[in-house]
């Protein structure tokens, strides 16, 4: 006989087991071979057989007990009953015995907690004009034989068909009014459902109050006609907007129970209905290196709702900014040819809605200049604002409109926008020119605009200063910029002079950096870290020094001409120039060209103030030309000296008369 194929580790079980219990001696009256005697397995055959197909033996008294036959086989036939099986495990006749009792105990099958039960949901929502179309399709599963009455969660949705399996589906109320579905048949079925459901919508938005059956594999899709958002009510798996059809498509996973969906009302739909009055405050910035446009648009909503709102935006203009208490985010499109900006708000509004935008354009158009329009769109009337800043270094020229009213500039002033009123880091300054009003959306305003070459004024004071052992200059410029701002300045030295230091009015040192022209003038740059303002004045000062080549010998007299520090790329250069001799030389002009005397009283003018000197003189424009007469005076006064050294160990004592 062969038994039946065991588990992996049922072989194991069995070789455990083969040194841990011993073989008990079969009964008297069965005889075994002598070498076997030691060992021998017990195999019970169970046999269960009904009276129908198969022998039973029964007591006589009427017991209904099965006949349980036991045989013994000798340890030495195993083989030949076992030698195809590898997996089997032995026991010993306790253990068999208590498996036998436990096969034998029966339990009664218990009930499952329901009968039929929905496994999974399946929802297709379609919004239209006052309600909405809802289809499902629940799977359910019936566990017992048998009628069952499954309960549907069903509120605020009207029923309009409901079938399984292509014919109608049994449903009817149960006492406390709730939709019950009658199913049998164990196994699996699905229903049907074609509901609908009144839609609510208010002046903002609109709302879908119902209650489906939800277990926990739902699934739940929405069709909503135009641009629409979810507020509240679900979560969102995914929203898809699809242009050609006009509608959005929403997936998402509803909550349990009661369930409102509040949504956003349709775009289009909140077009056809609002009456929006926008008024505007345009200002356009023109700058050299950009033209940017600020914008205060008050837009009031009177009547309906208005969750988004459009402008045309001028060409070659770029939104960088577009600010308010209830926007949400912004957007430009292309719509005819045209490029829109669309600001979307948090929620639709009902009332007045201020929006701050800013625009900007590089590079500027000097020439053939008109004003930018930033027009709203689906409103029923607007008016507007209009002014015009300029930089200080541009020119207005031919200022030309049509279509507005020319208002003080003063009034405009209180209601500019915020925006441009934030000066960013190295903005130029800028200067209002023009207002207007325009009652209307067809209105034009141009003009030209003209960039004036840059201008550098100047005025030097030189002061030289002549001695035994040289020639010394004390000089400044006041600078003064009036179309750039000035961020270095460049002045040329005479061959063969040095320049020793440059600062400021306070002392300050300023960087500079000299280039040597081998076949001339040399020329000093230097920079000026802060820069100076157009209209504003600053002065560098310095000093410098040189030694002519025979002016340490002994002469009698020279001629020395004044030296020239001039400042590079100025449109207007005046000055003064004076001489102080020092030690025992005496100054006498020779040969003046493009200079005028300068008193005492017009030195202050010129930086030169309280300054002492032997000659002044003034210049109106370069270049000019000085020459002078250096004459060293005899001595008047001539002395003996006398000197005593004594030379001692150690010491040395000088005495001197």
């Amino acid at each position: 006989m062969r038994s039946k194929p065991q588990t992996p580790a049922c072989s194991a079980a069995f070789r455990r087991s083969w040194g841990k219990h011993r073989w008990r001696k079969p009964p008297k009256g069965v005889t075994t071979n002598d070498a076997s005697a030691n060992l021998w397995v017990a195999f019970l055959f169970l046999a269960l057989l009904p009276a129908s197909s198969r022998d039973v033996l029964a007591q006589n008294d009427g017991d209904d007990k099965q006949l349980v036959r036991e045989i013994y086989v000798p340890y030495e036939d195993l083989n030949v009953l076992l030698e195809s099986e590898v997996r089997r495990a032995f026991l010993t006749r306790e253990e068999y015995n208590e498996l036998l009792a436990k096969a034998k105990e029966t339990k009664p099958d218990e009930p499952a907690p329901h009968g039929a039960v929905i496994l999974a949901a399946d929802y297709e929502t379609t919004i239209e004009e006052g309600r909405a179309r809802l289809k499902g399709v629940l799977d359910i599963e019936v566990l017992d034989e048998g009628l069952h009455a499954l309960p549907l969660d069903l509120a605020g949705v009207g029923v309009r068909s409901a079938t399984m399996a292509g014919k109608s589906a049994a449903i009817g109320l149960n006492e406390a009014g709730q939709a019950v579905l009658f199913v049998e048949g164990e196994g699996h079925s699905r229903l049907e459902l074609e509901m609908v459901a009144p839609v609510q919508t208010s002046a903002a938005q609109q709302t879908l109050d119902f209650r489906l059956p939800t277990p926990a594999a739902t699934r739940m899709r929405v069709t909503v006609p135009g641009n629409v958002e979810v507020k509240s009510g679900a979560k969102l798996v995914s929203r898809t907007v699809d242009e050609a059809a006009g509608v959005t498509r929403f997936e998402m996973l509803p909550t349990r129970g009661q369930m409102s969906l509040v949504m956003s009302l349709n775009n289009r739909m909140l077009r056809r209905q609002r009456v929006v009055v926008a008024r505007s405050i345009l200002v356009d910035e023109v700058t050299v290196g950009y033209e940017r446009l600020h914008a205060t648009v008050s837009l009031d909503v009177l009547h309906g709702a208005a969750d988004s709102l459009r402008f045309t935006l001028p060409d070659g203009f770029e939104p960088t900014e577009v600010q308010g208490p209830q926007v949400s985010r912004w957007v430009v499109n292309e719509a005819d040819g045209q490029r829109v900006l669309e600001v979307i708000l948090r929620e639709a509004a009902t009332e007045t809605v201020i929006l701050n935008l800013s625009a900007t354009r590089t590079p500027t158009r000097m020439a053939d200049w008109t004003m930018p329009k930033l027009v709203p769109l689906d409103v029923a009337g607007q008016v507007a604002v209009v002014g015009l800043v300029v930089e200080d270094r541009l020119k207005t020229e031919s200022l030309a409109y049509q279509g507005l009213i020319p208002v003080d500039n003063g009034s405009l002033a209180p209601a500019l926008p915020e925006s441009i009123f934030r000066v960013e880091p190295g903005a130029p300054r800028v200067r209002q020119v023009a207002a207007y009003y325009a009652p209307g959306q067809q209105y034009s305003l141009a003009a030209d605009f003209r960039k004036p070459p840059e201008r550098l004024e100047v005025t030097t004071n030189l002061l030289l200063i002549l001695e035994e052992t040289g020639h010394r200059v004390h000089g400044g410029f006041s600078l003064l910029p009036e179309v750039e701002k000035l961020f270095a300045v460049r002045f040329s030295i005479p061959t063969g002079w040095h320049i020793d230091e440059v600062t400021d009015v306070v002392g300050n040192d300023l960087p500079m950096e000299r280039y040597d022209d081998p076949q001339g003038e040399s020329v000093v740059h230097v920079r000026l870290p802060r820069g100076v303002p157009p209209g504003e004045v600053t002065s560098v000062l310095f000093k410098a020094s040189w030694v002519p080549a025979e002016w340490l010998g002994n002469w009698p007299q020279q001629r020395v001409e004044f030296p020239r520090f001039v400042v590079q790329g100025t449109a207007r250069d005046i000055g003064a120039i004076a001489v102080r001799a020092d030690d025992d030389f005496v100054v006498r002009p020779d040969e003046l060209t493009g200079v005028l005397p300068l008193d005492e009283k017009e030195k202050g003018n010129y930086g030169l103030g309280g300054v002492e000197s032997s000659l002044a003189y003034r210049y109106d424009g370069q270049p000019y030309q000085a020459t002078m007469t250096v004459t060293r005076q005899t001595p008047t006064i001539t002395a003996r000296s006398f000197s005593f050294l004594h030379i001692a160990p150690g010491s040395l004592t000088a005495h001197y008369e």
